[in-house]
């Protein structure tokens, strides 16, 4: 479906075999333009 999200961030943790869901602030989507200006601010926060 194009143009839909779900509202949620999976993180894998491939060291630890590990699944998380978690959910995806709303400033993000309103502040960030698509799915690679999210992924972007993911990568930001993470780093």
């Amino acid at each position: 479906m194009q143009g839909a999200y779900m509202g949620k961030i999976l993180r894998v943790n491939l060291t630890d075999k590990k699944v998380s869901e978690s959910p995806l602030p709303e400033e993000y989507v309103m502040k960030y333009l698509g799915g690679r200006g999210i992924a972007a601010r993911l990568l930001y926060d993470i780093m």
